[in-house]
């Protein structure tokens, strides 16, 4: 048995936010498992995991790419690989940049590495 895995992407300022699916019908079809990061980075983020409803009906919903398949056998480790991905810190002290030398990271950059660590780690196929 495989779980279709996708990120999903919501209406947001100034971007729009994203987020890992894992569509495991736990709670009916096309329900599943969401991860990521909430916040913003004025304040630092937190890595965030729970059961979900089906995408489609969430309000601010736009879109969602599939990334490929996860086999049952190794769902288990989906959660801890992405509690090892970097959360985007504080990043700003009002309109001061704290890191001008690094590139601002938000929950697309999370996403994008989270799904880059299960790719790599054969988790998702």
């Amino acid at each position: 048995m495989n779980y279709t895995a996708y990120i999903i992407s919501e209406s947001g300022l100034p971007r729009d936010h994203h987020y890992l699916f894992i569509e495991t019908h736990e709670a009916g079809p096309q329900t599943g498992h969401v991860y990521h990061v909430k916040g913003n980075i004025q304040q630092g983020m937190t890595f965030e995991h729970r059961t979900f409803g089906v995408p489609e009906e969430q309000f601010g919903f736009c879109g969602r790419e599939k990334l490929g398949l996860v086999q049952a056998a190794a769902y288990e480790r989906v959660l801890g690989l992405c509690e090892r991905v970097e959360v985007p810190k504080k990043q700003f002290d009002g309109p001061k940049r704290l890191y001008p030398g690094e590139k601002l990271r938000r929950c697309q950059e999370w996403a994008g590495d989270a799904v880059a660590l299960l790719r790599e780690e054969g988790v998702l196929e």
